[in-house]
């Protein structure tokens, strides 16, 4: 929705799919031209014209699988826009695709090995788009965007700000953020400057720990996150150690951010909730 409404602020025609009917608010007083239909099931898509100049496939998983909802999903678009292509086609994918656990910078260059069912089928996603550039230059662009915080969302400052922050040895492990508004930016972008077949990391320029975050949120409003213990059925969770460069992103594609790190998000976040007033940030 946020980048609908970026596009339609923009004088674009915009056009959003739901598998559900869309809340009657939606269809009243959105600038957007809602469609029903599920990716899923390829006769449904039977039924829309694939009359677009740009598609972007930015879709949530729910209660579907991500084979089903990523992988099969993009099978049906694929061959529903196989005779009608866009001019520029972007898919939403993750840093997860990455599983390095040494803390080492990874680039759009480095390994994906998956370790998950769910990360085996967002790699096995981008694989049919970068074939389906290969073979018939179909004009996509693969945006692996990292964990979003903005609006309504937020894990690590959603936790702080409820009391429910744990300070413990397993907050050592970097983790990569990208703020709502420069993932709608980065889409917009990639859409008007990016090459078919190219693939950018979507993060913020400071990979970091909850630790440091956990540290700046205690000076900037005067309390602490709860001690404990290292869990370790929680670093077996969690085993994932990276940090992830949007150097091609800031240098090739030429996006600037409007959020650098989280520090700047979250100063804008609190400031947007009128939980602590005005922030130094």
């Amino acid at each position: 929705m946020a980048l609908s409404k970026k596009l339609a602020s923009e004088e674009n025609q915009v056009y959003a799919l739901r598998r559900s009917r869309w809340p009657s608010a939606v269809e009243r007083d959105s600038p957007i031209i809602p469609i029903v239909a599920d990716i899923i099931q390829k006769e449904s898509l039977e039924q829309i014209k694939p009359d677009f100049d740009w598609v972007v496939f930015c879709a949530s998983a729910g209660n579907q699988s991500y084979q089903e909802l990523y992988y099969q999903g993009t099978l049906n678009v694929l061959e529903w826009l196989r005779n009608h292509p866009p001019k520029k086609y972007v898919y939403t994918s993750s840093t997860g695709v990455y599983t390095q656990s040494d803390g080492s910078w990874v680039t759009e260059k480095s390994p994906r090995e998956p370790l998950t069912p769910n990360s085996q089928a967002l790699k096995d996603t981008e694989d049919l788009l970068i074939q389906a550039n290969r073979e018939r230059s179909f004009p996509s662009v693969i945006l692996r965007a990292a964990g979003i915080y903005g609006p309504n969302r937020g894990y690590w400052l959603n936790k702080f700000l409820s009391g429910e922050a744990i300070s413990n040895d397993d907050n050592h492990r970097y983790i990569n953020m990208i703020h709502l508004e420069d993932l709608v930016g980065s889409i917009m972008k990639s859409l008007t400057h990016a090459s078919g077949g190219e693939v950018f990391n979507v993060v913020d320029s400071e990979p970091v720990t909850p630790s440091i975050i956990y540290q700046w949120l205690s000076t900037i409003l005067k309390h602490t996150a709860k001690e404990a213990p290292v869990d370790s059925r929680a670093t077996k969770r969690n085993p994932l150690h990276k940090r992830v460069s949007n150097e091609k992103l800031r240098v090739q594609l030429g996006y600037q951010l409007i959020y650098p790190t989280f520090r700047e998000g979250f100063a804008h976040e609190m400031k947007r909730m009128n939980g602590v007033g005005e922030v130094n940030k």
